[in-house]
């Protein structure tokens, strides 16, 4: 797991409320080194990916018609 650099099988084998709100109170007086750095730094994490609708009709059943229409301009940004 990020942060604990522990995998998350052990996390969840001996992780209890206790130490969960221990973590937590030791993170609020000293935050993981990232977090610090992301703060300063100014990073905003990407938003969540948009689902994408795939309609299978008779007419297109590879579904090639409803990629084409996401880019109706026939260009793809570079942002996707």
């Amino acid at each position: 797991m990020t942060v604990t650099g522990r995998p998350w099988d052990e996390i969840e084998d001996t992780l209890t409320a206790p130490r969960l709100e221990a973590l937590r109170l030791e993170w609020l007086e000293h935050p993981p080194v990232g977090d610090l750095v992301a703060q300063y730094i100014g990073y905003k994490p990407p938003p969540p990916p948009q689902k994408i609708e795939h309609q299978i009709s008779s007419s297109d059943p590879s579904g090639i018609g409803g990629l084409i229409s996401r880019f109706p301009n026939g260009f793809v940004p570079a942002d996707r």
